[in-house]
């Protein structure tokens, strides 16, 4: 496969759903992509997340010459993967052994979120997926953290928070003491196979069972049934929303406040895409006085981005074009 001048840069974005990798050339052209088994060692346990990142690489490279990629970043949550004696030679070894010879490094998944909804070296960004965090950006490292202690401890607004509400609110509607009547027939649906009755306590205790049957992190896959009841009309989840809204840009102004509103905010995660929370998010910050609001594209891109820096460090020109190129001009998540 031909591709412009210079060598390749791969970006991993690996998140507690699925963990994405691209590889592009220095002109923005993307050669391959390819999605896997989410890696956040949390929510998945530290083997099944080295086995996810070591599945997607071997299958991103499938096709292409390994010795043509000249640098790699990989965003992750947490650090667990990158600690001496241990974690972090098994993952460069799951790495070397999925094909990839180039020198990598390892960053925050939110550096990675960051990247993917502007060039600038600093600012705040804000992640809702299966959970939730604010961090804020200082010459492209992190400097503060607000949230991101999981589903067992917070992440309030996450897509994991959205999902354990559709399923209260459900129950109780079932139960005969709320009124989230299209919520509760898409909770239901989901999670019992078919519609559910009005009020029905035995049916309200059949959710509660298949709820506690899963994971825990299955309950973040009913987060869009939220959204979708809103847009229906669902006044109990138009009121989930807005808290989730509220809690979120709780969490931004958390580690806004030592900033101030001059930096660009970037929203980023499955939940705070373009749609019903994400603009009822964008627009709670804009009314608050920030400046810019930005929503992320794809990760992985914004990870192939950094992948360039120490390419282009010497053309910042060129890595302004090709984050427009990349990121900015490229599909969108």
């Amino acid at each position: 496969m031909m591709h412009g001048p210079g060598p390749l840069v791969l970006g991993v974005d690996a998140g507690g759903t699925s963990t994405r990798a691209l590889i592009a050339d220095l002109d923005g052209r993307v050669l391959a992509r390819a999605r896997g088994a989410g890696a956040n060692p949390l929510a998945h346990g530290m083997e099944e997340a080295l086995a996810a990142l070591q599945d997607t690489v071997r299958r991103v490279l499938h096709n292409l010459d390994p010795q043509a990629v000249g640098f790699a970043v990989l965003g992750l949550a947490g650090d667990e993967l990158t600690r001496e004696g241990g974690p972090a030679e098994k993952l460069d070894a799951a790495l070397r052994d999925a094909g990839l010879g180039c020198p990598y490094t390892v960053v925050g998944d939110a550096l990675v979120a960051f990247a993917a909804g502007t060039p600038e070296p600093e600012g705040t960004v804000l992640i809702a997926g299966t959970g939730a965090v604010a961090v804020r950006v200082v010459k492209r490292s992190i400097a503060e953290t607000a949230g991101g202690y999981g589903w067992l401890l917070g992440d309030e607004g996450s897509g994991f928070w959205l999902g354990r509400e559709a399923v209260r609110l459900a129950a109780d509607t079932l139960r005969g003491r709320g009124h989230a009547l299209r919520l509760t027939e898409l909770v239901a649906g989901d999670l019992l196979g078919g519609p559910s009755p009005a009020a029905d306590r035995l049916v309200a205790e059949r959710l509660i069972a298949a709820a506690y049957a899963g994971s825990p992190m299955r309950l973040s896959t009913l987060a869009p049934h939220v959204s979708a009841a809103a847009l229906a009309g669902d006044r109990a989840a138009q009121a989930v929303l807005d808290r989730a809204a509220a809690h979120l840009t709780a969490l931004l102004a958390d580690v806004r406040a030592a900033e101030g509103p001059t930096r660009p905010v970037v929203l980023a995660g499955s939940c705070l895409t373009p749609g019903v929370l994400g603009d009822r998010t964008a627009r709670a910050i804009a009314a608050s006085g920030e400046a810019q609001v930005l929503f992320a594209r794809e990760g992985s891109a914004g990870a192939a981005w950094l992948a360039a820096l120490p390419l282009l460090e010497d053309s910042p020109s060129r890595l302004a074009a090709l984050h427009s190129q990349l990121v900015t001009a490229g599909r969108p998540r």
